[in-house]
């Protein structure tokens, strides 16, 4: 686990993600209003998956806060986003290690 507060996957490392939210910025043009700050390691994820020319799954989401030192933070109601992100079709959800995470039921 890094200190970012993501799993290192093979091919996307912290320092990547840390060089980015240093010296990037993202402006969403066009008058879209984007006021959740979950869909930043999103935005992320397909900027270092292009940057790395590593394709990222179409069933796998990204849900969490990307601060500007390149944490990955926590977000609200992540019960509720898994949930939604699994009716959408989603089979794997990236969240930061700092959620809490509901319990898994067994049987």
């Amino acid at each position: 686990m890094s200190d970012t507060g993501f799993d290192e996957t093979p091919g996307v490392t912290s320092s990547l993600v840390k060089e980015f939210a240093e010296a990037g910025f993202i402006n969403i043009a066009g008058g879209l209003r984007v006021e959740d700050p979950g869909i930043d390691l999103g935005v992320v994820a397909a900027i270092v998956s292009s940057y790395q020319n590593i394709p990222v799954d179409h069933k796998i989401a990204f849900v969490g806060e990307v601060g500007l030192s390149g944490e990955i933070r926590a977000v609200s109601r992540i019960e509720q986003r898994i949930s939604e992100a699994e009716k959408l079709g989603f089979t794997t959800v990236y969240v930061s290690k700092f959620n809490k995470l509901p319990k898994q039921k067994s049987g």
